[in-house]
């Protein structure tokens, strides 16, 4: 790489190279470059953005707790961990929400609530 380049960014998609790997998935893959990256001395390397091109929710099993940090008069009083446990079958995110602030409800009260709203783009938001 030229020595006078001090940062650059580099784009990886995860389903551009499906011809030389097949196996690729959003979460594990392998690309194949243009030409070789040569980079010489010490580098500092960053994600700065991932973008996943499809909605999922991955609250399973292994991942089905999360901690509430509940705030009032915006002056914290107590931290509070929560365990919220719930299964669900569903890929209407309105449904999911709707169990997840139930749960939440039992626990903390109405104070936390999770929603959901989709952008003009199609991709979801979570507040």
């Amino acid at each position: 790489m030229d020595e006078r380049i001090s940062d650059f960014y580099i784009t990886l998609p995860s389903n551009a190279n499906m011809d030389y790997f097949p196996k690729n998935t959003q979460s594990f893959y392998r690309t194949k470059l243009s030409h070789p990256l040569l980079l010489f001395g010490d580098w500092e390397v960053a994600l700065s953005e991932i973008c996943i091109p499809r909605n999922w929710f991955n609250i399973g099993y292994h991942n089905n707790f999360y901690t509430i940090l509940l705030e009032e008069r915006k002056i914290i009083q107590e931290e509070q961990p929560f365990e919220i446990k719930f299964m669900y079958e569903t890929n209407d995110p309105e449904i999911f929400f709707k169990l997840l602030n139930r749960q939440i409800a039992s626990h903390v009260g109405e104070n936390v609530k999770f929603s959901f709203k989709a952008n003009k783009k199609g991709k979801s938001n979570c507040f």
